[in-house]
């Protein structure tokens, strides 16, 4: 007799372990391959950020997503991105045969340098790039130095 709480060790126990095991590879397999029927559908826009001496750029990928539907806040050094990816409307004789591109609403929060001057943000949206601009405040830039030589 087993007491209660400790596993049989036996075939059965081993036989669902490993098909647990393979569904749980299938399922990482599915996330990690883009395969998104079993991964998750939700719009996360993807972001780069490039520094110079001058300003931050902020490079955001949202494609397919209108213009009037992209919010842009920023709130205590933190830049708030906010949208809606709409759905296509399709005709009612259409059936979809596969479904992977994400829809519906997004946002991301991103935490602004400390040099960053907030006053001087510009931003522009072009062939599903959002393209964020934001200038180092003066007295952070590097200066150059002449160094004469007598």
């Amino acid at each position: 007799m087993v007491e209660r709480g400790f596993p049989q060790w036996g075939p059965d126990f081993l036989k669902e372990f490993n098909e647990f095991r393979q569904q749980l590879n299938e399922l990482l397999n599915s996330v990690f391959s883009g395969d998104v029927q079993l991964a998750s559908r939700a719009m996360h826009p993807v972001v780069d950020i490039v520094e110079n001496d001058q300003n931050y750029t902020y490079f955001v990928e949202i494609p397919g997503v209108d213009k009037a539907d992209i919010k842009l806040m920023v709130k205590d050094g933190t830049l708030y991105l906010s949208g809606e990816r709409k759905e296509p409307r399709f005709s009612e004789n259409c059936q979809k045969i596969r479904e992977e591109l994400p829809y519906g609403k997004f946002q991301r929060t991103l935490p602004l340098p400390q040099d960053a001057d907030l006053e001087t943000i510009k931003a522009r949206y072009e062939d599903g790039i959002l393209l964020i601009v934001i200038d180092k405040r003066a007295e952070t830039r590097p200066k150059k130095i002449d160094v004469k030589i007598q």
